[in-house]
């Protein structure tokens, strides 16, 4: 293969898998929100750590809330709803609706499934970065 088709290739597949997507404008918004609101949330509690000279292993309660904090971001960062994504259902504007085509299904459930798994791996690197520093 030479290096424009490999190229070609690669453009194919980035540009296919950007249009991969099962929520519309409203839905990105309430999760960038949640994100959004998940972070402020984590700030505060690690300010009041701080500020109280908390024991490094407090932060693991921080855990939880930059999950959700990280997956909120991807979620709407990706426009695809991990619940969506799992249950085979998409709300573009008009409510949830099934994903009739069973390969768009199965790479949605995928991209769900991926999109857990690096927001868990962000949350853990994040704490165990707090952890560390130990203000």
């Amino acid at each position: 293969m030479t290096g424009a088709e490999s190229t070609g290739l690669f453009s194919a597949m980035s540009s296919s898998q950007s249009q991969l997507c099962n929520i519309g404008g409203r839905e990105v918004s309430k999760r960038r929100w949640v994100g959004i609101g998940a972070l402020a949330i984590c700030v505060g509690i690690e300010t009041g750590f701080v500020v109280a000279d908390a024991s490094r292993w407090w932060r693991l309660a921080l855990l939880p809330l930059l999950y959700l904090s990280i997956l909120g971001f991807m979620q709407a960062h990706a426009s695809v709803c991990v619940r969506n994504a799992l249950t085979g259902l998409r709300n573009l504007g008009e409510g949830d609706e099934r994903v009739e085509v069973e390969a768009e299904r199965y790479a949605l459930r995928g991209r769900g499934l991926t999109l857990i798994a690096q927001s868990i791996a962000g949350a853990v690197i994040v704490t165990a970065i707090l952890i560390l520093l130990h203000f």
